[in-house]
């Protein structure tokens, strides 16, 4: 009786197997071996259609280019010269690995018309970078921009999907108008130009959400957050995310001057803390009709007339509202803490120079309540853990310690309210 042997063979071995076939018909010549300092460097490179290995960019070059590439099996960077005023690559349709420009004082231009896919994208520290063109780009897991004299980002007309897309310290940047669909870590735009037109109007969800100093923003398509969402120290009238149906911890609005108008009709259920802070011009806070639960704390303070949340059932945390406004009447909280409804330990009413204060229990049976405690001061803090916290005075944590990857954004809360 014969035996038949079967051999499997996984995905991974067979993703392998076939990179090192093709690294088989990769000549010696077409395999970097040291960093380009000079065109003759890149020259040598131009009847590969494929290089192998990370291709880095030093020394003297003033206007490098690479011609007839078209994969690099690898990183591209450039980093680190004071020379360099423009990087051609329009033959360049794949980048394996990452891109990277960094601290290059006088680039002016990036011209990589033809690539399509990248792992990661990071320009950072080119001052006066205002032309870059990467158009045909389909492919890439996280996009940095960070001090380039950029005035606008068109440039990713066909990119439907990142991991990360932070923009961030460009002065000049007035416009970034973005076809993403979905961003599955987290979006961040901040101190960019003043008044910055923010548009995204095919997003759909998004890990986490942060927007700082923006002069519009439009998410018109937006149903989910599965994490924060944030908007900070922005100039825009009004702020419309009608579609938003759910966000899974935290919602900041803190420090709007100009808004007047708040709109999340559509949002059901909060699973952290609302804080609406110090938006000096929004007097009436009625934009939350459906939102029937809050996961954590309820912090509201400013200068409002009116602050209603009809269907408001559950507020597990603690709840601290304070207008300086003699009109604004607690009657509504009032019944709501007297029902049991306000879970967390503190509750603090406050309308003009009248205030209401009640203990409350310091969690729900549950344990996962997110508590929140009022100093004498009338300062609060919302906090993600089931127990009950303080809030200290110290300085919100700078931007790069919460944009970390696994916590990205996880200190928005703490940020908004070290703001107040």
């Amino acid at each position: 009786m014969a035996i038949t042997k079967k051999f499997y063979i996984t995905s991974s071995a067979l993703a392998l197997l076939s990179k090192a076939a093709s690294n088989t018909t990769i000549p010696s010549s077409c395999t970097v071996k040291s960093a380009a300092t000079a065109q003759s460097d890149l020259d040598s490179l131009s009847s590969c259609k494929t290089i192998s290995g990370s291709l880095t960019l030093s020394g003297t070059l003033i206007n490098p280019t690479l011609n007839g590439v078209q994969t690099i099996d690898g990183d591209l960077t450039i980093e680190n010269s004071a020379d360099i005023v423009a990087f051609n690559a329009n033959s360049l349709t794949d980048i394996t690995g990452d891109l990277n420009l960094n601290n290059l004082t006088a680039i002016q231009t990036l011209s990589l018309d033809s690539l399509t896919s990248v792992g990661s994208i990071s320009l950072q520290a080119l001052p006066v970078l205002d032309n870059f063109v990467i158009t045909s780009l389909t492919s890439a897991d996280n996009i940095i921009i960070s001090d380039t004299a950029v005035a606008s980002l068109e440039g990713f007309n066909n990119l439907k999907e990142v991991e990360l897309f932070d923009i961030n310290n460009n002065p000049n940047l007035v416009s970034i108008d973005s076809p993403i669909k979905t961003i599955s870590n987290g979006l961040s735009i901040s101190s960019n130009g003043n008044d910055l037109d923010l548009t995204f109007d095919q997003l759909i969800w998004a890990n986490n959400i942060t927007i700082l100093d923006a002069g519009n923003v439009d998410f018109p398509l937006l149903t989910k957050v599965n994490q924060s969402i944030g908007f900070i120290n922005n100039t825009f009238e009004y702020l419309n995310i009608d579609n938003v149906t759910d966000i899974g911890v935290t919602f900041n609005i803190v420090s709007n001057d100009e808004l007047t108008e708040l709109s999340a009709s559509n949002l059901k259920s909060l699973g952290g803390a609302l804080v609406i802070a110090n938006n000096t011009k929004l007097t009436n806070i009625t934009g939350f009709p459906s939102l029937t639960s809050i996961g954590g704390a309820l912090d509201v303070i400013g200068s409002f007339d009116t602050f209603s949340i009809p269907k408001l059932n559950a507020v597990k945390g603690g709840a601290d509202v304070e207008s300086n406004k003699t009109n604004f009447t607690c009657d509504a909280l009032n019944k709501l803490e007297k029902a049991g409804k306000i879970q967390g330990h503190v509750y603090k009413c406050k309308a003009g120079s009248s205030s209401t204060t009640a203990a409350l229990s310091s969690a729900s049976s549950t344990g996962s309540a997110t508590t929140m405690a009022t100093s004498a001061s009338g300062s609060t803090s919302a906090s993600a853990s089931s127990t009950s916290t303080k809030k200290s005075k110290g300085a919100a944590p700078a931007q790069a310690d919460y944009m970390n990857k696994a916590g990205l954004f996880g200190g928005l809360a703490a940020v908004a309210v070290a703001m107040l």
